[in-house]
């Protein structure tokens, strides 16, 4: 039958149409919503945290410049941080901060596909399975112009909060090292360059400092003769005295081998007197060698000294013969002239010594100013100036290190407000998926459209004639009659109360849909 024959629309004639169908209207709009319902009930929940990151413009290009050179606009720039956040590089440092790897099932997920990577390690293979989970479930987004969203989505809320938080941390530290990389390049190099000359400068004043103190020494050339003739007297002098080192060193070993086996072998403790007779006679020693190198042996201060010396020996003699015989208790006289012998040449030994390593050093310093007098000033002022340029050097690394220090403090603040958090990351209370009032309202739409479109379809095969409009039309006949339908008593009792209970059913279960569908859209905040 044609639903759309005649001009007038008849709207008693179309509830008639959808009363009669009633069955293939409301059974699809009840199963397409208990489907959505059920769906609903079963689906997990996902949760979505999101970051909103202010991302600063640089004050290097205007915008004037922007719209003259190419590259260099926001909307690339964020474009090239959206590539940046989900880079392998930053989702390996998320995975490493979160320690991710240590998930049982990503580990044999990446034993099983170990066979198809041969080349891969399981850390690498653990790791590109993340790496392709994560891309799935973080998303970047531009917020404005100079706003990006940093979201991650997840079926926990705390595992949502804890990756967005930690991902957006990750993308400003590594934007803050990369706006102050080009400073702390530098600064290492001048840091590095200060540690070098600092210690070259130390060496420079330290070689300098002994050079001075050496100009000490040197300085015996105004105060003492040195002239070949006497440095060759001096040469003389020292030679002698080796001779009779040696001499003496062997009588003392003479001695010692006689006295070796017995208790006499042992060294004698000095006294007090002994020790201070030796001291002073050291110092007169030293005395008369300095003596010597501007007077000679006839000179009355050498011959006084020589005396002094003399009188100490004299008396540490006698002090060494009473602590000999106190000391060892010697009954046998040989024994004991033996011992007083030893200790005595011991002393003579030590004044040998002390005079010549004082002329020797005297001597020495006298040969260098007579062989090198001339190039002192040459060495100084060059060690001088040696300084000079290593503290000027010094001076300009301090002063190059400071200002980047400075510098490197306002670019690392200047970074600060360029990349600021303006929403932090929060734990989600709600989950984003499945929004249940688009679910029900589509579930609601694609039911109410499969059922008018079933009635529409069951009228539209239907070929019966329904009124005598439909008869005339069809026959090109008039009608003179029509026949009612004849129904016995019983059956039309029956049948009102059919027609009862199914428009009681029906309004039953629009009253529960509606309910659900309230219930599931603000009961649940849905």
């Amino acid at each position: 039958m044609d639903l759309t024959a005649g001009k007038k629309i008849d709207f008693q004639l179309y509830w008639q149409i959808f009363w009669k169908r009633k069955l293939w209207f409301f059974i699809p709009l009840f199963l397409v919503i208990a489907g959505t319902i059920a769906y609903i009930t079963q689906v997990r929940p996902v949760y979505q945290s999101s970051t909103v990151v202010m991302i600063g413009r640089t004050r290097l290009i205007s915008r004037s410049m922007e719209r003259m050179v190419p590259g260099v606009s926001d909307r690339e720039r964020i474009d090239s941080i959206k590539r940046q956040i989900l880079s392998y590089e930053y989702l390996r440092q998320l995975i490493n901060v979160l320690n991710l790897k240590s998930d049982e099932r990503v580990r044999l997920q990446a034993e099983k596909a170990k066979e198809r990577y041969p080349d891969l390690s399981l850390d690498e293979i653990m790791e590109m399975i993340w790496v392709n989970r994560l891309r799935r479930m973080c998303t970047v987004r531009q917020r404005g112009n100079n706003f990006i969203e940093i979201s991650v989505q997840s079926y926990s809320p705390d595992v949502a909060y804890l990756w967005a938080k930690t991902l957006t941390q990750i993308f400003i530290d590594e934007s803050l090292k990369n706006e102050v990389g080009g400073i702390r390049g530098a600064l290492d190099f001048s840091t590095e360059q200060l540690e070098i000359y600092k210690k070259k400068l130390q060496e420079a004043e330290e070689n300098l400092k002994n050079f001075k103190a050496g100009l000490v020494e040197n300085q015996i050339k105004d105060r003492y003769d040195v002239s070949p003739a006497k440095l060759e007297q001096l040469n003389s002098l020292i030679t002698s005295m080796d001779v009779e080192i040696n001499s003496k060193t062997e009588q003392l070993q003479l001695i010692r081998s006689k006295i070796s086996e017995t208790a006499l072998s042992r060294d004698m403790p000095y006294t007090s007197r002994m020790a201070l007779y030796k001291a002073q006679l050291l110092e007169k020693a030293t005395q008369v060698s300095e003596l010597m190198l501007k007077f000679s042996w006839r000179d009355p201060q050498v011959l006084r000294l020589n005396e002094e010396i003399a009188q100490l020996r004299e008396q540490i003699v006698d002090e060494i013969k009473q602590a000999v015989s106190s000391y060892y208790q010697i009954n046998d006289h040989s024994q004991y002239n033996l011992v007083v012998q030893r200790e005595i040449i011991s002393i003579d030994l030590d004044l040998l010594q002390r005079r010549k390593e004082t002329l020797s050093n005297l001597l020495a310093a006298m040969e260098r100013t007579y062989t090198k007098g001339p190039s002192r000033e040459i060495t100084l002022s060059r060690l001088e100036q040696e300084v000079a340029l290593n503290r000027e050097i010094y001076d300009m690394f301090l002063r190059q290190t400071q200002g980047t220090q400075i510098e490197q403090s306002l670019q690392r603040t200047e970074a600060e407000f360029k990349y600021r958090i303006i929403e932090p990351a929060t734990r989600p209370l709600k989950p984003v998926k499945p929004s249940k009032k688009k679910l029900l309202a589509v579930g609601l739409m694609l039911g109410l459209g499969l059922g008018f479109g079933l009635v529409y379809g069951m009228e539209y095969v239907d070929r019966s004639f329904r009124t005598v409009e439909d008869v005339q039309s069809y026959l090109s006949l008039p009608v003179l009659g029509t026949i009612p339908e004849i129904a016995f008593q019983p059956e039309a009792a029956s049948n009102k109360k059919n027609r009862k209970l199914l428009v009681a059913g029906i309004i039953v279960f629009v009253l529960i849909s509606v309910s659900a569908l309230l219930f599931l859209i603000f009961g649940q905040g849905g």
